[in-house]
């Protein structure tokens, strides 16, 4: 390449500044101007680059080249001095192909997914050891710069579509990620568009590296030659599956050339980027490259810049920086992060980006963020464009409060404060734009990680009137000590058994025994259960466990930890259980349940229909209590008579009588509201004893396996069974679900706990989460994200206006 002095008019721009550095590299001489220094400007001037801060025509003498882009005014000063002079000004677009002679290049193009698409491709390249050349639009994390000149055949570059830039090279290898409206600025319209890339398929001759996407409706429209890939079942490569994990990867299987890949791990998530990926994966093929170089260059894939870049982690709060600007890149980014994020809370920040992006695709905009729990609607950024009459921040945001989504504007100059007053542990905020958010949010995130104060406020509920008060008091002990500090501050609240509130300012237990207050509900206990952010009521029984609290904390709008008063009411009352599991085909014990009213003027038919019907020994247990509180085993008629009188009388206004089921004693630990997980499979060792409240509590209490020895397929049977379970009676946030395992492998659904106790340390429900890798603290953690997502999910029940 023939020495110059090049200058660059916007040499901070992305595309602008991986040329300057390929010059740099290339012992060129470089200048630069543009409007503001930036970190990429700093690291060009390291490089030797000599950069001027302002557009000026004293910047411009007759020695130099000039490099522009579409970006820069004809009315710049520079511009105008280097047309005076007569000078070459070459476009950026130019200069890239001009870099590109003698080398093969790999062109990726399309309305967006450029960037990340050509960030893994050049990373299957590099993890070859190809040294490939690269020009991306956004900083390659792995090698932190966004312009490379390599010594391989290959040059990866991003081709340009919004000014038709994208027609001047001719690729050895392409991608076409998709065509939709975008850069009507310059294409005028859709039409225009379109015949743009019809060209550009006209133009690359090389089809058998040809990859275009065959899920894109616009793409499948032109039908170009060359391979197409999607999870169409037409197209040549085809996905075949996917999965995000919380990790933040995703993992999915691909057919290509007859072949079947499965279980490639991508470090990106989301469906938008396993297309991505995939058609990587088949250029790659195509180029040659070994599977094993594609997969590890996936997995250890460590992003770019602003494509889905976590910023910030701090006390479980998340900040990510992404470059969407677009309404199809932005729901689909939203969509990956909350099936990633699944009920942690996500803020998307949206910075609009021209005027006349927003007027195109208005109504794309209002749709696109249909699945965040909160969207802040920033000052449009301009882009130096005039405002256009009836566009603006107000237009967008009522369009999207029609669709039930909560939206703001909110001002530049206040989002800092909002941001650092409303964000909370374990939410997850998303910026989105082209513009400066960048630097918007950045900043922010660091004045957000100096802040320690930002912790949950939970109001602990203990205790009760029912006749499980005092495992309450000992489930709480032990349930506490899952709250990390750092997280959580804790308030307690003691219920007596006969029903007074107190606040327990000093703490847990600190209130004197069987004291009772003035009041049975005082101003000072309401006050401080309403300054809480969410509520842990840990109490077993009636008027606790069985829906009651969970009605009356959702009358205070206090977001509470366990299920909803529906679930909670359903799943206390054995009978109905029962009921709902045969009615659904989940096998459960014979039983007949009796109701206090029909035994008083039934009692005869209804021990006719019993001695009919069920076969002795059998178990006649209250209808709504738990820790075995009340049960009896009979083994003939005058125990089975007598056992009801005296459950109805001293326990219950309902009972259930049932047949001994011979068999294994196994639990299941159930937690989740929309995405639910079910931990190991446990074991009660009871060798065939029952086992009453004084045996569990007051007694050596009962020995237990949290990981039962039983063959994987029975497991995933039982945990199949018990989230079936879950969701059919609504229930949310934890629960205990309990079966029989017959000898003969049967499974049949016995009760569930929708508040398992938690008497000690080696109590299964804990220990079948900690099997399933999921930590007391991580616990504790889930069910605050459940409580906040729930109370979220309540509003929609709240009348609004059709």
């Amino acid at each position: 390449m023939e020495n110059k002095n090049y200058h660059f008019i916007g040499i901070g721009g992305i595309g602008m500044s991986a040329l300057a550095k390929i010059l740099l590299q290339k012992n060129q001489i470089v200048s630069g101007s543009d409007l503001k220094k930036s970190s990429i400007t700093s690291e060009l001037e390291k490089m030797g680059a000599n950069i001027q801060i302002g557009h000026k025509s004293k910047n411009v003498d007759e020695n130099k080249t000039i490099i522009i882009s579409s970006a820069i005014d004809e009315k710049n000063e520079e511009f105008l001095k280097a047309k005076k002079l007569h000078l070459n000004i070459i476009h950026r677009s130019d200069l890239l192909n001009i870099l590109m002679n003698e080398k093969k290049p790999l062109l990726v193009t399309g309305t967006h997914g450029k960037t990340t698409t050509t960030s893994l491709l050049t990373s299957v390249l590099l993890q070859d050891n190809l040294d490939p050349s690269f020009v991306i639009g956004g900083i390659l994390l792995s090698h932190n710069t966004n312009g490379y000149f390599g010594k391989s055949k290959y040059f990866v570059a991003e081709a340009d579509e919004s000014d038709g830039s994208f027609l001047k090279t001719e690729a050895f290898g392409a991608i076409v990620t998709n065509l939709e409206e975008e850069h009507l600025n310059y294409w005028k319209n859709f039409e225009n568009l379109k015949n743009g890339f019809l060209k550009f398929f006209s133009k690359n001759l090389n089809k058998e590296n040809l990859f275009w996407c065959k899920d894109d409706k616009n793409l499948n429209i032109i039908n170009p030659q060359g391979i197409s890939y999607g999870f169409s079942k037409e197209a040549d490569l085809k996905i075949l599956s996917f999965k995000i994990f919380e990790n933040f990867k995703t993992c999915f299987d691909i057919i290509y050339k007859g072949k079947h890949y499965k279980d490639i791990v991508l470090n990106l998530i989301g469906k938008h980027n396993v297309l991505n990926a995939a058609s990587v994966f088949g250029l790659c093929i195509n180029l040659n490259i070994d599977e094993k170089v594609i997969r590890k260059a996936f997995e250890n894939f460590s992003g770019v810049s602003r494509r889905q870049q976590k910023i910030l982690e701090h006390q479980k709060t998340s900040f990510f920086d992404d470059y969407g600007h677009h309404p199809t890149e932005i729901e689909n980014t939203v969509l990956s992060f909350k099936n990633c994020i699944k009920e942690r809370k996500l803020i998307a920040v949206f910075q609009p980006h021209r005027y006349s992006r927003l007027k195109d695709l208005l109504q794309e905009f209002s749709k696109c963020f249909d699945y965040v729990d909160e969207l802040i609607i920033t000052d449009i950024y301009s882009a130096n464009e005039n405002p256009i009459q009836n566009i603006s921040e107000k237009t967008l945001v009522e369009l999207i409060q029609k669709r039930n989504v909560d939206v703001k504007h909110i001002k530049d100059d206040l989002l800092q404060d909002y941001i650092l007053k409303h964000v909370k542990p374990f939410d997850v905020v998303v910026a989105f734009g082209a513009g400066d958010i960048s630097l918007k949010i950045r900043k922010i995130a660091e004045n957000f990680s100096k802040k320690t104060d930002k912790k949950i406020k939970v109001g602990i509920i203990y205790g009760g009137i029912s006749n499980e008060h005092d495992v309450s008091k000992m489930s709480c002990k032990n349930y506490i000590t899952g709250f990390n500090p750092s997280l959580f501050e804790l308030k307690f609240f003691k219920i007596t058994k006969n029903g007074f509130w107190i606040f327990e300012k000093d703490g847990f237990l600190t209130s004197v025994a069987d004291q009772c207050p003035k009041d049975l509900f005082s101003n000072e206990v309401l006050k401080e259960l309403k300054s809480v952010d969410i509520c842990f009521p840990i109490m077993h029984g009636p008027f606790c466990e069985d829906g009651t609290f969970a009605g009356f904390l959702d009358t205070l709008k206090i977001p509470y930890i366990g299920s909803n008063q529906i679930g909670a009411a359903v799943s206390m009352n054995k009978a109905i259980c029962k009921h709902i599991a045969k009615a659904n085909n989940i096998k459960t014990g014979s039983f007949y349940n009796i109701d206090q009213r029909d035994w008083k003027v039934m009692r005869d038919e209804i021990l006719d229909k019993i001695l009919k019907n069920l076969k002795f020994p059998l178990y006649v247990k209250p209808n709504h209590l738990g820790s075995s509180i009340g049960i009896k085993c009979v083994k003939n008629e005058s125990e089975l008579e007598a056992s009801i009188d005296y459950i109805l009388k001293f326990f219950d206004n309902s009972l259930i009588v049932e047949k001994e089921i011979l068999g294994r004693e196994i639990q299941t630990a159930v937690i989740g509201n929309e995405y639910i997980i079910v931990g190991d499979v446990g074991e009660i060792f009871t060798n065939g004893k029952f086992f009453d409240y004084n045996d569990k509590y007051l007694k050596a209490g009962v020995l237990s396996n949290p990981s039962a020895d039983l063959d994987e397929k029975i497991k995933d049977e039982i945990k199949s069974i018990a989230k079936n379970i879950y969701k059919l009676c609504d229930l949310s946030g934890f629960a205990r679900i309990d079966f029989f395992l017959t000898n003969e492998n049967e499974v049949f659904f016995n009760e569930i706990n929708p508040i398992p106790g938690f008497s000690s340390k080696n109590s299964l429900f804990p220990k079948m989460l900690e099997k399933a890798n999921i930590s007391l603290y991580e616990m504790i953690e889930n069910f605050a994200v459940y409580a906040l997502h729930k109370s979220r999910n309540n509003k929609k029940l709240i009348r609004q206006e059709i």
